[in-house]
């Protein structure tokens, strides 16, 4: 299907939009198409999870990349999200050792630490 996709830039595939997770976790492969076709600095890279534990922080930088002002003007809390418990601990380490080259090619391109990493 990828393949295809690929070669027919138009097509559509109900297996790769359902049934992709783990090619979907492969940011630094996504990111390099991107870099491929467009200068590294026109990417601003954040991640969700600093944006939930320092939104002020994350927005500010992003609005510093964009060169525009940043003022949260009100409440910067999370709303509609769901709570989920702790992942097992034999899945989370299945996941870490599928993506750890990933993680590592990804830490690299972006030259700073993986939110998800750090300790």
């Amino acid at each position: 299907a990828v393949h295809r996709l690929v070669d027919q830039p138009r097509s559509d595939s109900y297996a790769h939009n359902h049934h992709s997770y783990f090619a979907r976790g492969r940011y630094a492969v996504q990111l390099e198409r991107w870099f491929a076709c467009f200068p590294r600095d026109r990417f601003h890279v954040l991640f969700s999870e600093e944006l939930f534990q320092e939104p002020q922080r994350t927005l500010g930088a992003l609005a510093g990349f964009l060169g525009i002002g940043f003022s949260s003007g009100g409440s910067l809390e999370r709303s509609n999200a769901a709570t989920g418990g702790a992942l097992e601990s034999g899945v989370r380490r299945e996941l870490e050792a599928r993506y750890e080259a990933d993680d590592a090619t990804l830490e690299a391109l972006l030259g700073r630490r993986l939110p998800w990493r750090r300790g």
